[in-house]
């Protein structure tokens, strides 16, 4: 069946993951990708096990910063994931979805002003107008 093929290709997907870690444990792709796959299977406590291992090998990667704070906020520890979307803002000033993530979990916890700023701040950095409208639209839920 569908599911069961997805099931083998999921076990498949992760023990290449880690395969390939035996031959470098700090590949922060790697880690990344494993930790999603934990996620995605519902086994929590191994992605984020997996999350702060690509963080503590390179703790300068603003995408494993950025996958960390969307698993921390799928689970509902919204200020945590706060923390490190702004990591990753802080790593990379012009990455876009991590904005967008912080703006969402800001309105998330019904902080529509800090929601705000950080709006204002991404207007500062002049991205697309796309990114922009988006945002904007994060707020037509409220």
């Amino acid at each position: 069946t569908q599911s069961r093929s997805s099931a083998a290709s999921d076990v498949y997907k992760r023990q290449h993951l880690k395969n390939l870690l035996v031959l470098n444990e700090n590949n922060i792709k790697t880690l990344n990708d494993l930790a999603i796959n934990h996620a995605n299977q519902g086994e929590f406590f191994e992605a984020e096990s997996t999350f702060n291992q690509a963080i503590e090998s390179n703790p300068f990667h603003q995408l494993s910063h950025y996958n960390y704070g969307v698993f921390l906020s799928s689970v509902s520890d919204d200020t945590a994931a706060l923390a490190q979307f702004k990591k990753a803002i802080e790593l990379n000033s012009k990455y876009y979805a991590a904005y967008l993530a912080l703006i969402e979990t800001h309105i998330k916890l019904g902080e529509t002003d800090q929601a705000k700023n950080v709006l204002e701040s991404l207007k500062t950095i002049e991205p697309n107008k796309n990114v922009i409208e988006h945002a904007n639209k994060l707020f037509d839920i409220l």
